[in-house]
């Protein structure tokens, strides 16, 4: 049986955290839907608000030849990007490069490969919005 490819991007933003809790989930995901899990990306000790991170700038580099899937486990490890629209576009990038991407916090959401971003469509599980207005 010929097994998609899947990649896990792991970020904890402090040497104090464990990517264990990351690891773990990204290889029950792998084994409950007939995954491969060819490689673990990891960023330790970095905040998801800096885009020079080592680990997600080989991420952006990635494209279908290396996997099939990302697999993050919510979006706050992939970006803390206070810029909605910088998220959005980090999403469509990896889409765009040929892999499908899930948040294993919204299993039932997967960004599928080559397809154009639906910015109706983004989880809202995944973004806030900030307030425009206070009362």
């Amino acid at each position: 049986m010929n097994h998609k490819k899947a990649i896990a991007y792991i970020r904890v933003s402090t040497t104090h955290q464990d990517v264990e809790r990351q690891r773990i989930k990204f290889k029950e995901y792998c084994k409950n839907n007939n995954l491969q899990a060819n490689e673990e990306i990891i960023d330790f000790g970095i905040s998801g608000a800096k885009s020079d991170r080592p680990g997600y700038l080989r991420l952006q580099a990635l494209t279908g030849k290396d996997a099939d899937i990302l697999v993050v486990s919510e979006l706050s490890r992939l970006s803390r990007q206070e810029e909605i629209l910088e998220t959005i576009n980090i999403i469509q990038n990896i889409v765009y490069n040929g892999l499908s991407l899930i948040f294993l916090d919204a299993p039932n959401k997967i960004y599928e490969a080559h397809s154009t971003l639906d910015i109706t469509a983004v989880s809202y599980t995944h973004l806030t919005l900030p307030t425009i207005c206070s009362v």
